[in-house]
């Protein structure tokens, strides 16, 4: 019943005393709703018991202090029946919800029954009641056949009953004629996805959960009297201590015990919310949008949990209960819909047939296979057996590690049609089942820069839904060139794992990439990839935002390609982290994607590409690029000893080595390498003060475990490393470590005194052991766990150790990528693993970010080939997790 609101305009009742009783009700429902608002906020009263205690009080003012005001006490024929509807009809009531009033009369409406009838609305609307009213004669009404396309509830007030129970006799003659047609929009709405968010912009009143379930409800109305009274006795509505609109359901144990505590849950929790929304407005309120949902979940009291804060906890709960509202529909609402009509619209020959009885409990394997034989004939499952999968998919469970489970379920990942796709897998529980993991951020949300509460799962989902698209030519026009290289992907899985789980870990205590790629990988080997698909998936999670740094980046635009390069090694790994950026910008980035141009992502990529082929023109322009710098520093020497030694120093044919740096440092390089190439001294040390940095750069000969040594000696002197890099270069038996350190002086003391004090250092250090440095690296520089403790618990969880091994990145290094927290001597002890197990660094990049290091290793074997022995790696990686995860600070 949605007429608008009755006002009386310039009605006034012919009453000497209406003033006076005006106030008198007023006081009246003013009580009423103080003692309501003060038990509710004191929680002696939940929102479920509060509704009904209200709409009880509310008939007792009705009943005994208006009716007595009008007529209709005095009125012996009562050839009338007063009666609430809609939510007022269910017998509960909001503080400000409106009374939905019918007025039923059997014969030709009478001139005092007008009257009589537009006193009793005057005193309802005078004592603070908003009403919406309709007028119904009940031989008009079985003439024109009409019948409710939205269900109501029907509750009698007052007048000859006889009226009311003859008006729905009717009411439900004239409902099941068009029985099926209603059902059938009901079962449509079964395979509709839902926008789930609570707030639409474009109507506040879209969605009102606490309506749906009263409509669901009233349907029970409609069955069939001998199954009612056989299968279905209806509890008593007026009993004591009904709370629940439902109970035909829970009594006759329809409901299964844990679904009895879900729809509990979920109906105190809905009542409880919408009673806050009343007080918090002072208005009929049904929809929680944005800006109060911090005040609503302040006041149920919510105070957040770990990394999720108070309005995160309470939007939770909020889309769990409707959600869960949405599962009680699909699961019971089919088997209730038969029993209602015997001509049931649930056509066998447009659905897949019901499976038998149990089928689901004892071989879960035979839900993925309905759903496969459902996406293949691209018929709908069956209502009915769509509940019987909602209820059966936890046990989809005990199928981890079932290679044909796995098969199934990422196909329907990627090529399941809508009424089968990525929502569906999440809402009907599958999702969860098959991913553990996922379970954690189920109806998880985070909150945006403009306060609203977005669930996480759904934005996820929607990124896997974009790549699908993509790969249908979707977003040809605008993502042309994804579009494409879509078609040449054959590592589809890995794909789609991460655009699935590249924020796992987001809903929990940590969230970070290496946290998220570390638990996908783990998945991945559940869901049955190959080592190299979980090494993908890895990498893909670890590096996501690479590309979109590329985008957003405003330095050298060179020198950020060139990084990135470095870290993407490969043209396929390219292609699938350049796919991964573009959907993600399709479905996420809304800054981005409303008038995105693909085109300066396409720039990006194909000055990846040229980099990160090996064809002949890259290897060219490399050459060309070394030569250039050989030129330079060449050109910049007049001293002919110089020419002696420059003869040496050009040997070096390190590419990386030769685009690092500029011909400044090349040339402070040299003049160390010049005093290196003629002194009897091995270690050759040059420091600089530039920018609130201390550069050191040390030349030492090309020894096995030379690294270890440096970072040892450094860290006695107390020397910290903000980052560093290592060269090996073997054409001139020689290494380079340049090390980046912060400068604090400048009021203490100055850039000389600095340096100075630095030397002083290093030559206690170093000076000593350069006169024999053969002999001092014969020393034991092995790992140490002395006076160390393994680190607690969380602050393992807070800073997880991880390495990351690819084979990918060239054909004569293993490339090593460390991840881990640092603490004094972590470095020297990895270093000297390294050299533990015979694997050679020929060269190192080093970042030490805060507590935390993010290292890169290329490493040989003895005889200078690939490393590639797995058991020796395995092993390694043990030994390095267990040196991150000490404490050596103490």
């Amino acid at each position: 019943m949605r007429s608008t609101y009755w006002h009386p305009s310039e009605y006034k009742p012919k009453h000497t005393q209406a003033s006076s009783h005006t106030k008198k009700l007023q006081n009246i429902l003013g009580k009423t709703r103080a003692s309501i608002r003060n038990l509710f906020e004191k929680e002696n009263l939940g929102g479920a018991k509060a509704a009904r205690s209200f709409a009880k009080l509310s008939d007792h003012i009705i009943l005994d202090h208006i009716i007595p005001l009008t007529g209709f006490s005095k009125n012996d024929s009562q050839n009338f029946a007063l009666c609430a509807a809609f939510t007022y009809g269910s017998g509960y009531l909001a503080p400000f919800d409106p009374l939905d009033i019918i007025l039923l009369h059997d014969e030709v409406k009478s001139t005092n029954l007008q009257k009589y009838f537009n006193d009793f609305l005057y005193y309802l609307w005078s004592a603070g009641f908003r009403i919406r009213v309709k007028i119904i004669s009940l031989k008009a009404f079985s003439q024109q056949k009409n019948y409710r396309a939205a269900p109501e509830h029907l509750r009698f007030i007052f007048g000859k009953k006889d009226i009311f129970l003859k008006f729905q006799k009717e009411n439900i003659s004239l409902f099941q004629e068009k029985c099926s047609e209603i059902i059938t929009k009901r079962l449509k709405s079964l395979y509709t996805p839902k926008d789930i968010f609570p707030f639409p912009k474009e109507s506040e009143n879209n969605l009102c959960p606490i309506e749906e379930i009263l409509e669901f409800d009233f349907l029970l109305n409609f069955l069939p009297k001998n199954e009612l009274t056989e299968q279905f006795p209806k509890k008593n509505q007026d009993k004591e201590n009904e709370n629940y609109p439902l109970s035909i359901l829970i009594t006759n144990k329809i409901l299964l015990p844990k679904e009895i505590i879900l729809f509990r849950f979920i109906w105190r929790f809905l009542w409880t919310v919408r009673f806050h929304l009343h007080y918090l407005t002072n208005k009929t309120q049904n929809n929680l949008i944005t800006f109060l949902q911090p005040l609503v979940a302040a006041k149920m009291k919510y105070s957040g949990k770990g990394s999720e804060n108070y309005q995160s906890q309470f939007m939770r709960h909020y889309f769990f209960a409707i959600r869960g509202l949405e599962r009680l529909e699909k699961t019971v609402g089919p088997t209730l819909f038969a029993k209602i009509s015997s001509s049931s619209p649930i056509a066998n020959k447009l659905f897949l047939p019901i499976p038998k009885n149990n089928i689901f409990q004892d071989r879960p394997i035979t839900i993925l296979r309905t759903l496969e034989k459902s996406s293949l004939t691209r018929k709908a499952l069956h209502p009915e057996g769509l509940g019987l999968i909602i209820r059966s998919a936890s046990k989809l469970e005990t199928l981890a590690g079932n290679p044909e489970a796995a098969r199934i379920f990422l196909n329907l990942l990627r090529k399941a049609p809508l009424f089968l796709g990525k929502f569906f897998l999440n809402e009907t529980g599958i999702l969860s089942a098959m991913i553990r993991p996922w379970r954690r951020f189920y109806c998880a949300t985070h909150i945006s820069s403009q306060g609203n509460a977005l669930l996480i799962d759904q934005e996820i989902l929607n990124i896997v839904n974009v790549l699908a698209l993509l790969e249908n030519n979707f977003f040809q026009k605008k993502a042309p060139l994804a579009s494409k290289i879509v078609k040449s992907i054959s590592e589809w899985k890995a794909l789609y794992l991460a655009a699935l789980l590249q924020k796992i870990g987001e809903a929990s205590e940590i969230d970070n990439y290496v946290e998220n790629a570390s638990i996908a990988k783990k998945i991945a080997k559940q869901l049955g990839l190959s080592e190299a698909e979980q090494e993908t998936v890895y990498w893909l999670i670890l590096h996501r935002e690479i590309l979109y740094e590329s985008i957003t980046h405003t330095g050298n635009l060179k020198q950020k390609i060139h990084e990135i390069s470095r870290k993407i090694q490969s043209p396929n790994r390219l292609k699938l982290i350049y796919l991964l950026t573009v959907i993600d910008i399709l479905a996420l980035r809304n800054d981005l994607s409303v008038n995105w141009d693909e085109s300066i992502l396409q720039k990006n990529y194909f000055r990846l590409c040229n980099r990160l082929r090996g064809n002949l023109t890259l290897k060219a322009k490399n050459i060309f690029l070394i030569e250039k710098a050989k030129k330079e520093i060449e050109s910049s020497l007049n001293d002919p000893e110089d020419k002696i030694f420059l003869t040496k120093y050009l040997k070096i044919t390190s590419y990386d080595y030769w685009s690092k740096f500029i011909r400044e440092e090349h040339q402070t390089h040299f003049q160390l390498f010049k005093k290196f190439f003629a002194s009897p001294l091995e270690i050759q040390y040059q420091i600089k003060i530039h920018k609130q940095e201390t550069v050191i750069s040390i030349i030492v000969p090309r020894f096995t475990g030379i690294l270890t040594y440096l970072t040892k000696r450094l860290r006695e002197i107390q020397v910290n490393i903000n980052y560093a890099e290592f060269y090996a270069f073997s054409s001139i038996d020689a290494a380079l470590f340049v090390l980046h350190s912060p400068w604090y002086g400048g009021i203490i003391e100055t850039v000389e005194e600095s340096i100075q004090n630095l030397t002083i250092l290093l030559k206690f250090a170093f000076d000593e052991d350069a006169k024999d440095f053969r002999n001092t690296l014969k020393r034991d520089f092995s790992i140490n766990f002395e006076r160390t403790s393994p680190l607690s618990f969380n602050e393992k969880i807070l800073s997880p150790a991880r390495l990351y091994f690819d084979n990918n990145f060239s054909d004569k290094f293993l490339f090593i990528e460390i991840n881990g927290r640092d603490s004094k001597g972590c470095l020297s002890r990895i270093c000297a693993t390294f050299l533990k197990y015979k694997m050679y660094i020929k060269q190192a990049n080093i970042r030490t970010y805060g507590v935390r290091i993010t290292n890169i290793f290329h490493v040989t074997d003895e005889a200078g080939n690939k490393f590639s022995d797995q058991k020796i790696l395995a092993k390694f990686e043990e030994d390095i997790i267990s040196i991150l995860d000490r404490n050596f600070d103490s």
